[in-house]
């Protein structure tokens, strides 16, 4: 996950494309929530995609956009004046630091996750009989 300020937006880059999140939603959406508390079964974060640019706070990241790269990546802008002070930088670590984590530690597991998605997939094709 990488973030930016550029010019008047901050962007909030996966390391997944939009297709490979929408992908976790449909066979595995619990790998995108973060749970916490003292139970440990309370929802912290979560990551939903969509087909709008997107959205973030400290509790969900909307997923709607990609990155217009090449790389496809999974995008959310927002603008800068969002941001409470003059200093966007520091603003956007205290306004958004909490979601920041929460999304970078979501992140860190997607692509086992996915790996694990597309083994299945191809074990399932792999028994069905076509003729």
């Amino acid at each position: 996950m990488k973030t930016s300020i550029i010019g008047d937006a901050f962007v909030i880059t996966s390391d997944f494309t939009l297709d490979q999140l929408k992908k976790v939603s449909k066979f595995r959406p619990d790998a995108l929530k973060l749970k916490g508390g003292e139970d440990g079964k309370q929802t912290l974060y979560t990551v939903i995609t969509g087909d709008k640019p997107g959205g973030f706070n400290n509790v969900g990241a909307i997923f709607g956009s990609k990155a217009h790269d090449g790389s496809d990546k999974a995008t959310i802008t927002m603008d800068v004046n969002s941001i409470p002070g003059e200093d966007k930088l520091n603003g956007l670590a205290e306004e958004y630091g909490r979601g920041l984590t929460y999304l970078k530690k979501i992140e860190e597991n997607l692509q086992t996750v996915i790996d694990e998605i597309d083994a299945d997939l191809t074990a399932i094709k792999a028994s069905i009989t076509v003729g």
